[in-house]
């Protein structure tokens, strides 16, 4: 896979290549099956000079009426992708020619599909798609023993919200670093996270963005760990922060 991805790398810009069996609508979008799109659709966006923005392709991908739920980094540089509208796919960035190849399909419809594989030839000049024998599912990219699970986990599908039993204010006191210290975090219920610290009455605040998916929460506040497990029983809230496991308690008011 990675001798694959280095040459679709390599190769000189080029409009999109689309896969046997499958039918270029226009130079940068194909599609599996003309009649039902959600078999499968590969799309080229162009953006010159965004050096990989992922930002700027969740905009261009709204715009163009498919809007993200969420664009997830994957394996080898790729990304994961969930549309609102509940097709899923994945993502490739080419730095030369500097655009993205992008597969898109409806969740059923990916068992018997390579995502990896139908990008890295998408983005290859005359790349070879196999004998083109037998019909667009004998086609190179297509494949028996591919599963759901080489697109995204199924626990991609669920949206990213922020849990109601963790909104509002959480509070503990303990030692870091051998100093007496108490913490206060606000999660509010618009996915903004702030932390007030107090070491020896003096107070630092730093804020950041919260969310929550199956007991799992993101958290980009400094020393929040990234992604973690964390739960909530009754009154008291556990995560780690700075590599210690908290206990937190409910503050009312």
């Amino acid at each position: 896979m990675f001798s694959l991805i280095w040459l679709a790398l390599a190769a000189p810009a080029s409009a999109l290549t689309p896969p046997d069996g499958w039918t270029a609508t226009d130079p940068r979008r194909a599609l599996r099956d003309v009649s039902d799109p959600l078999r499968g659709e590969l799309i080229e966006i162009a953006l010159p000079g965004s050096s990989g923005d992922v930002q700027r392709l969740s905009l261009t991908l709204t715009e163009q009426q498919r809007a993200p739920r969420q664009v997830t980094p994957g394996a080898d540089g790729l990304y994961d992708v969930v549309l609102q509208d509940g097709r899923v796919g994945r993502a490739m960035w080419d730095a030369p020619t500097e655009r993205w190849m992008i597969l898109l399909a409806a969740p059923v419809n990916t068992a018997d599909l390579d995502p990896n594989a139908l990008l890295v030839m998408a983005l290859t000049p005359g790349g070879a798609w196999g004998s083109g024998q037998g019909g667009e599912d004998a086609s190179w990219g297509a494949s028996s023993s591919a599963s759901a699970s080489s697109w995204v986990d199924e626990q991609e599908l669920v949206a990213w919200g922020q849990d109601e039993a963790m909104q509002g204010t959480w509070q503990t006191s303990m030692l870091i670093g051998g100093e007496p210290t108490q913490l206060r975090f606000f999660f509010d219920a618009d996915g903004a996270v702030r932390l007030e610290r107090t070491v020896r009455k003096n107070v630092a605040q730093s804020s950041g963005q919260w969310s929550t998916r199956q007991g799992q929460l993101r958290m980009t506040l400094p020393g929040g760990e990234g992604m973690q497990a964390y739960q909530v029983t009754g009154e008291t809230l556990t995560l780690r922060f700075e590599q210690i496991r908290l206990t937190l308690y409910r503050q009312q008011g």
